[in-house]
């Protein structure tokens, strides 16, 4: 794969001055990220950024966030998925939901300096996902078979 940098219409963006501004004038009313909160509630915080036109996604690729397992509910597994190529994704991260934020932040910070904070680490984290995201798809979108029963039918 080449090393190419993506345009930016290939990389999720994080609308951070509006969603600060929507966190501290209560618009938003997404919750907080404290040592309760789980993976479910993560992505319901990505969710509503999404729909309130915060978080603008590649064409055709999401974000989905599972937990690493099931007595690990605050350890969120990053995954980057195609909507049209149901076998191109990719993990790019598995971390606790709090380390997605400094130290400074998470101690200190208020709820919109966390949530802010996380959801930037998120999106940079799948954004490295996006170009192998893509290039499973053109992988797989020219795949006619898998190559050991291709070279049998020859």
């Amino acid at each position: 794969m080449a090393d190419k940098v993506p345009d930016s219409s290939e990389l999720f963006t994080l609308d951070e001055r509006k969603l600060r501004r929507a966190l501290e004038r209560g618009d938003a009313k997404l919750g907080c990220i404290d040592h309760f909160t789980d993976v479910e509630d993560l992505a319901g915080i990505l969710q509503a950024v999404q729909v309130a036109s915060l978080l603008k996604a590649p064409q055709g690729i999401e974000i989905v966030l599972y937990p690493s397992g099931v007595d690990e509910r605050g350890v969120a597994v990053i995954t980057v998925l195609s909507l049209s190529e149901p076998n191109a994704h990719v993990v790019v991260a598995s971390e606790p939901i709090l380390k997605l934020a400094s130290s400074e932040t998470r101690d200190q910070g208020s709820d919109a300096d966390r949530i802010v904070e996380v959801l930037q680490s998120v999106t940079e984290l799948a954004c490295e996902g996006v170009p192998l995201v893509r290039e499973l798809e053109r992988f797989r979108s020219t795949d006619t078979a898998v190559p050991s029963v291709a070279a049998r039918l020859e």
